[in-house]
């Protein structure tokens, strides 16, 4: 059954024809097919009809480019991405097997109509339950082992399904099979859809929830043209099998991301004023979230703290005291939690919303951790932050990417208490040896980004650790 609970009307027009009619295989994929037709001709219509007139001025580029925007936008993101070609993998083999699943119980397990209508009352149940509970799981075992554990089930729900045979004992397991089926369906499906919420930009939010009705909803009739297809070579059973392996494919690409660390849903997108202009425009918010959030969704990492700069840290920063600090692009969060274990009350922001589940997923130990924001520092609302000032900023391993470097001290400098600290960690240029890899040799900050980086404090003082340069900058 689908992650919606539509597989009722799904089953609908196969279950009648085989109670009704006594139709064979293929007049049941025939019915199945036109039975999703209609839902996919709407999504299709919505596609192609025109949009209603704007009350503003017409400044803005055609439906074909709106489309492929949107489309864009959700290839770029990768956890949306994810989300979606799960969802969608798992539909497809929910559909293969809807073709058949009322004619397989009723004609070829002897399942008697009043049998039929227990089986799909106690799946809605389970549904309705899953609806009730799915906040509490989700808080309870996280958000991304919630959306997973829904994933796997269907699966594995589908196994009895293939072994049963006819008799109330195998109908009584079909029947609390379903019900579990659709209640952690109706749970993960609940997760996952707050998921993309949160960390879809609110422009497109819109178009991201197109995009996955699209591929989920309008490639039915395939499916039910391919499980047609696929009994006229080999039998149901066989046909049901091959929808149950399909849905094992979407469990092992969730399992792959960095979803299954995920344990709380990321603070919305931006968290404040979504820029007005079009986020596929060049801004600095969308460039950076652009940039980094695939790279921190394939796995990449980087330079770690160290002992040496730990015990920088300590010396320059002092005991935290309960007092607030800001870590800008924290990453994987583990400055943020130096942070905390020197006292302070931690906040830490990066643009990329996988980077901040990786950190939010590390929060496992006793004890203050830091609050997680995904927003960027650059472009969004600075009231959006915890607090409204800061007694120590850091900014380690980031400067170097700022575009507007002046407007990001500007910023800086609007959030540091009076006698605060600004933490910088920076390569310097010119540091590492000619032979190295030009890429890395690009790396380092010229003098310029470092004379302005120093420009206007009253207390500049430095320390060197091999190619880096940390900066303890006060107003």
């Amino acid at each position: 059954m689908s992650l919606s609970g539509a597989a009722v009307s799904t089953v609908a027009l196969p279950a009648l024809a085989v109670l009704e009619l006594r139709a064979s295989t293929t007049d049941v994929a025939v019915l199945a097919f036109l039975g999703q037709l209609p839902n996919a001709f709407a999504l299709w219509a919505a596609c192609a009809s025109p949009r209603p007139p704007s009350r503003r001025p017409p400044a803005r580029t055609g439906l074909a480019r709106d489309i492929a925007d949107g489309v864009r936008y959700v290839v770029r993101r990768p956890m949306i991405r994810t989300v979606i070609a799960a969802l969608s993998t798992l539909s497809f083999g929910l559909a293969v097997m809807n073709t058949y699943w009322a004619y397989y119980l009723l004609d070829q397990l002897g399942a008697s109509p009043s049998a039929f209508g227990v089986i799909m009352g106690a799946g809605g149940a389970g549904g309705v339950a899953g609806a009730l509970l799915a906040p509490r799981i989700a808080a309870r075992i996280g958000i991304g082992p919630t959306i997973i554990v829904g994933f796997a089930v269907s699966p594995l729900t589908q196994v009895p399904l293939l072994c049963a045979g006819p008799g109330l004992r195998w109908q009584t397991v079909l029947t609390a099979t379903l019900a579990v089926q659709l209640f952690w369906a109706t749970v993960s499906g609940t997760s996952q859809r707050s998921l993309r919420q949160a960390v879809c930009d609110p422009a497109f939010q819109g178009r991201m929830q197109s995009a996955s009705t699209t591929l989920t909803a309008g490639a039915r009739p395939l499916a039910a043209a391919t499980a047609g297809g696929l009994v006229l070579l080999i039998d149901v059973r066989a046909t049901l099998a091959i929808g149950a392996l399909q849905q094992v494919v979407p469990v092992v690409l969730l399992l792959a991301s960095p979803i299954r660390a995920l344990r709380t849903i990321p603070r919305p997108y931006g968290s404040a004023t979504p820029p007005r202009r079009s986020p596929f425009m060049t801004t600095a918010s969308t460039a950076a979230a652009a940039y980094w959030e695939p790279l921190w969704f394939q796995g990449r990492r980087y330079r770690q703290l160290d002992n040496s700069e730990n015990r920088l840290l300590e010396k320059h920063l002092g005991a935290g005291r309960g007092r607030p600090a800001l870590d800008i692009g924290c990453g994987d969060g583990s400055l943020s939690r130096r942070l905390t274990q020197l006292g302070y009350r931690a906040t830490g922001i990066d643009c990329s919303p996988s980077a901040v589940a990786l950190a939010a997923a590390q929060d496992l130990g006793p004890g203050r951790m830091p609050v997680w924001r995904c927003m960027d520092f650059t472009t969004d609302d600075l009231g959006a932050l915890p607090e409204p000032a800061y007694a120590v900023i850091t900014c380690r391993l980031v400067f170097r990417w700022i575009d507007d470097k002046a407007a990001f001290l500007d910023r800086v400098r609007r959030l540091l208490v009076p006698g605060g600290t600004f933490w910088v960690v920076v390569e310097i240029a010119g540091r590492r040896p000619a032979a190295t890899d030009p890429a890395l040799l690009a790396l380092g900050i010229p003098p310029t980004d470092a004379e302005l980086l120093t420009t206007g404090w009253s207390v500049v003082r430095t320390a060197d650790l091999d190619v880096l340069r940390c900066y303890a900058l006060r107003p």
